[in-house]
């Protein structure tokens, strides 16, 4: 039986309404049960971060839903980047994009190009169309991944409308350390690791170099990939409390290479990334000025042509800790240009400044309140603002909300694309295009245990003057012919909630689970979003011991639009083994969609099929 699209739509909010019950009374009715334990006992699961308030804190105070990737989950996927690592995380949706090797996340159903990439809080985002591919950055080069999954313009300003990724890269270990990799893989994946970190009285240091080829898996080749990574970091610590950090990252991808002569590939990316930091931290006050030149040259030798882009940045941050205070506030100044084939040449400047309150009422209560003014040589000013809350039950129950605004800048390619024949259409830009505005709200409740931790979040985002093509129909070479120009058209309302849950089983087990339903639809047909399933869940297990480790991971995707017809939903299980056979020498196999599933992402790529990468590594 073929369901309309009307017709899916109502089974797949009965199927939500039903599993939100059983969600309740599952999951957060013994929450709230929860009796008070001894505050000296240690939460095991709260952690600390410092992406929610560009200060630490810990997980239990932010207000806002977080999730957190640690270095021992990290080393237990087992992937090569940090697109990979983000896949099974609530709220998120990966996408593969075999063009230049691009993977890309969105986050409760945001566009891809609506999510800010932080790189050590260094924005990372192409400015050409505003997208951070995650394929670039190695998981070797990772120390945790923080992502927030709601807007955050009221500190991060433009592009943080779907959310932010912070990865947070690592520093030079306290003992001298060379790790040496080598993995081969379906496909003819061949990839080579060698890195080295270590500490000389007050230097730390970690050099890497990561070296990775692949035929790929689609028939034409397209993904066809050869990737070269370089990254340095020092740290130098001035004084008892102030350091230095300079860290430098190089990336070239050659994509879709021609057969005929492996010197020219269809596609090449090369991004050069320098960024300098000083930090000084007290009991009473931190300080931290960033300094930061991204430059990301793209080639097109299938149509001849190059897209430069550079960005200069400065960032100042200041917080001042008070009794019942904690009040932050900075400075930032981006020099963005680009020169471009097809664009043109075009540069501009964006000015901002923010202000952020946390303030405790008493012991169980924290108000955060804050905003932001951008002000943009190109689209103008706007005025971010952002309150959030926190109440503690008990040390173990915390219930969370916010509300705020956020907002994304059109691209260089929206803005400047000059029209252009693409298949049966024209396609141009719009230079007097605003921003995508956002309004946000957000509520959870959060408990963490010792081996425990679980989380139910209802979230609401009102989009309008979002950014999207307005089809008329011109007089153009002696025909009338069908043009697309970028326009600020649509409105789009996005609400849903998640639920996940971690625990630890015993001293080797763990699992975990998390369920998405997510309600997508354009205002103006009422209708669900293209390529924004309605339910995503999944569920892993895992097993630890002190030479051994395995895990099993299985996502569900659902069915979802794709105009007038309907992706499939698909089910995919990744398994991963990992032994350490002699003495710092650790043996590897993964096998990515275990039973072989046929099925796509995006309603016309087929994903690989059952695939396996064995790794060695050799710790020094």
């Amino acid at each position: 039986m073929i369901l309309s699209l009307k017709e899916m739509e109502k089974m797949n909010r009965k199927v939500a309404v039903f599993l939100f019950f059983l969600l309740i009374i599952n999951v957060v009715v013994p929450v709230v049960m929860a009796e008070e334990i001894d505050k000296e006992n240690i939460l095991t699961l709260d952690e600390v971060i410092v992406t929610a308030s560009k200060y630490q804190e810990k997980l239990s105070e932010a207000a806002v839903s977080i999730e957190v990737i640690n270095q021992e989950e990290i080393e237990r996927k087992n992937v090569s980047d940090a697109g990979e690592l983000l896949k099974g995380i609530p709220g998120i949706n990966f996408e593969y994009r075999s063009l230049n090797g691009s993977k890309q996340v969105s986050i409760r159903g945001a566009n891809t190009n609506q999510v800010l990439v932080l790189i050590d809080g260094q924005p990372s985002n192409w400015a050409k169309n505003n997208i951070g591919n995650l394929a670039k950055i190695p998981a070797e080069q990772i120390e945790r991944i923080e992502i927030v999954k709601s807007p955050a313009s009221a500190l991060y300003g433009a592009n943080a409308l779907g959310g932010v990724i912070n990865i947070i890269t690592k520093s030079g270990s306290q003992e001298p350390i060379t790790n040496v990799k080598l993995a081969y893989g379906s496909y003819d994946m061949r990839e080579y690791y060698l890195g080295h970190s270590g500490r000389t009285n007050k230097l730390g240091y970690n050099i890497m170099v990561k070296k990775r080829e692949t035929d790929g898996y689609a028939e034409d080749g397209s993904d066809k990939l050869k990737q070269s990574n370089i990254f340095t970091k020092f740290n130098y610590q001035l004084d008892q409390f102030s350091k230095i950090n300079i860290s430098l990252r190089y990336t070239d991808m050659d994509t879709d290479i021609n057969d005929y002569n492996a010197n020219e590939p269809y596609h090449n990316d090369e991004d050069f990334n320098l960024n300098l930091q000083w930090k000084k931290q007290t009991d009473s006050n931190e300080h931290s000025v960033v300094v930061y030149h991204n430059q990301h040259d793209n080639t097109d030798f299938k149509k001849d042509k190059e897209h430069n882009t550079r960005d200069l940045g400065i960032n100042y941050d200041h917080t001042n800790y008070y009794q019942q205070h904690i009040i932050t506030y900075g400075l930032e100044f981006v020099q963005s240009e680009i020169d471009s084939d097809t664009y043109l040449k075009h540069d501009n400047l964006n000015q901002a400044l923010f202000i952020q309150d946390a303030f405790k009422i008493n012991d169980r209560l924290k108000f955060n309140l804050g905003c932001r003014y951008d002000n943009h040589e190109e689209y103008g000013s706007e005025f971010s603002p952002k309150l959030g809350t926190v109440y503690n039950f008990n040390s173990r129950v915390n219930w969370y909300t916010a509300v705020g605004k956020a907002y994304r800048a059109p691209s260089y390619s929206e803005l400047y694309l000059p029209q252009s024949k693409m298949s049966s259409a024209y396609y141009v830009g719009n230079p007097d295009l605003d921003p995508e505005i956002a309004i946000v709200y957000e509520t959870g409740l959060r408990y963490l245990d010792k081996g425990l931790k679980t989380e139910l979040s209802l979230f609401k985002r009102d989009v309008d003057d979002l950014i999207d093509y307005l089809t008329t129909y011109e007089y153009i070479d002696g025909k009338y012919s069908k043009v697309k120009t970028k326009t600020n058209i649509n409105s789009v309302r996005i609400t849903g909630f998640e639920v996940s849950l971690l625990k630890e089983l015993n001293d080797s087990f763990s699992t975990n689970f998390n369920y998405t339903y997510l309600d997508a639809r354009d205002e103006e047909n009422d209708e669900q979003l293209d390529g924004k399933p309605y339910h995503t869940a999944n569920l892993g297990l895992a097993y630890q011991e002190q030479d051994i480790s395995s895990s099993v991971d299985c996502r569900f995707v659902g069915s979802k639009a794709d105009g007038s017809e309907m992706i499939d939903a698909y089910f995919v299980v990744d398994w991963s083994l990992s032994k350490e056979i002699v003495k710092d020498t650790d043996l590897s196999l993964k096998i990515n969609n275990l039973l072989d599933r046929e099925y796509t992402t995006n309603g016309t790529s087929e994903m690989p099929g059952r695939n396996y990468v064995i790794e060695l590594s050799k710790r020094f």
